[in-house]
């Protein structure tokens, strides 16, 4: 009997105790946060680190084999997220870019920022009072530049906020569709131009707009061909018959996109600098999931 009253003793004390900690745990987490910081690791502080954010517009995050897609899509992108951070959990704030980049700059809802139409004559615009991360950069000293093939990412819009270099020619040059659509190897050239003439006495913010992934889905040979089976010369887009086609076109293109990152962290890993990469999409795109095709009409 003794015994069996010792040990309920024991419990009682014990459950005292973890009250106890528990109790001061919570006013230590409260009212002292700092006192924790040592169980962070200090690789994950940088505070004077260069930041390159790159949106590949159009990207479906399940069209990557880092989030489970059977193509071999993102070689390169899939050998970043395993020596990286991945997000499971992230939602665009809309189906097309006009309304979405905004969202990504200022970290507000669109409903918020109120960039949502872009209309022929009289366009929303960003406005002033808000914030951007590029705006929150250079304020702390960043040399910041963006390079962007996209109509609905302009300077008239007002998208330009924080950053030294905006540059939002289109370009469309060219002789072949490819030519005149491609965008990876032309904000490359753009980007590590800009790098090279930066003051290098900042670390630098750049934020790059790829379009390839974007209908009408251009890439060169191979990756043109890369996931085509059967003959896709002649396929007339949007055309459910058609579906393996066009998805085999997008997937190529994001292969490509894919090759050309690598090309270029490449050459800004030999800066020799620390640089965070961020990679993200403004939406994805519909092959008749839900009854469409493309993006911008409904949620999908």
């Amino acid at each position: 009997m003794s015994d069996k009253m010792s040990f309920n003793r024991f419990l009682k004390l014990l459950f005292f105790v973890l009250i106890f900690f528990e109790f001061v745990f919570l006013v230590v987490f409260f009212f002292f946060p700092s006192f924790f910081d040592f169980l962070f690791v200090d690789d994950f502080v940088c505070s004077d680190c260069n930041v390159v954010l790159i949106l590949i517009d159009t990207l479906r995050a399940d069209h990557l084999g880092v989030y489970g897609y059977e193509r071999n899509t993102s070689p390169f992108i899939d050998s970043l997220a395993r020596k990286g951070v991945i997000f499971n959990n992230v939602y665009s704030q809309e189906s097309y870019t006009f309304a979405s980049v905004p969202s990504i700059f200022t970290s507000l809802y669109t409903i918020d920022h109120g960039v949502l139409y872009n209309p022929e004559f009289e366009a929303d615009i960003l406005d002033e009072s808000f914030k951007t991360i590029a705006e929150v950069l250079k304020e702390n000293e960043y040399a910041t530049a963006a390079i962007i093939f996209s109509p609905n990412v302009k300077s008239e819009f007002n998208f330009n906020q924080g950053f030294d270099l905006f540059d939002d020619n289109e370009g469309f040059v060219g002789e072949t569709d490819f030519e005149k659509f491609e965008t990876a190897s032309k904000i490359n050239l753009k980007a590590l131009d800009w790098l090279s003439k930066r003051n290098k006495e900042k670390p630098f913010f750049l934020y790059l707009h790829y379009k390839d992934v974007h209908a009408p889905y251009f890439s060169p040979e191979p990756y043109n061909k890369l996931f085509v089976e059967g003959d896709c010369a002649n396929f007339s887009r949007y055309v459910f018959d058609n579906r393996n086609c066009i998805i085999s076109k997008y997937d190529g293109a994001i292969y490509y996109t894919d090759y050309q990152l690598k090309l270029l962290f490449n050459e800004i890993n030999k800066l020799n600098e620390k640089t965070i990469y961020i990679i993200t999409s403004d939406h994805g795109e519909e092959f008749y999931d839900h009854n469409d095709w493309t993006h911008g009409k409904t949620l999908y």
